[in-house]
């Protein structure tokens, strides 16, 4: 009888043991932060304790994403804000080139009009050619162009006051 009752008592363990195990396991076969779910119905098969900690780990998972939005939306206002300042940027570098074209416009327009120059005392040959035609090395073209009012003159000897030069083209 004894015997009986030993094995009986060893049956009831089991079998409550196995009950309960059923439930434990559940939870831990999926994990939320990996993105594994369970559906409802699988929810409504788990155990209070492990729903418990189903929803528990759910609301770290989902902690951890909102951390993240954060971080992200952090980030995201952060590089607007270069974005904005390099657009700031761009419109004023656009306004600066616009300014200096049509300075360079307005420069070119003059430089074809002009067609003689009237020297200031102390300038030379060679500045007058960087000057008018934009490379001192072009000083001889000068020279040529203006053979009367330059003769004898060297391309670094300072020219009188009011000699009038024609520009070549």
């Amino acid at each position: 009888m004894r015997r009986g009752r030993s094995w009986a008592g060893a049956c009831l363990l089991a079998v409550l043991g196995a009950v309960v195990c059923a439930g434990v396991g559940g939870a831990l076969d999926k994990d939320p932060s990996k993105g594994e779910y369970y559906t409802n119905d699988e929810i409504m098969k788990l155990s209070g304790s492990d729903r418990d900690d189903y929803c528990e780990k759910m609301e770290q998972t989902l902690q951890g994403y909102n951390d993240e939005a954060a971080l992200y939306q952090a980030r995201l206002d952060s590089m607007q804000v270069m974005a904005d300042t390099l657009r700031a940027q761009t419109l004023a570098l656009s306004d600066s080139i616009r300014q200096v074209n049509n300075e360079l416009r307005e420069l070119r327009l003059k430089r074809k009009t002009l067609e003689t120059y009237t020297t200031k005392g102390g300038e030379t040959i060679a500045h007058l050619a960087k000057m008018i035609l934009g490379d001192a090395n072009r000083a001889t073209e000068l020279v040529q162009g203006n053979k009367q009012a330059l003769s004898g003159k060297g391309q670094d000897d300072p020219l009188p006051a009011g000699i009038k030069i024609r520009i070549p083209r």
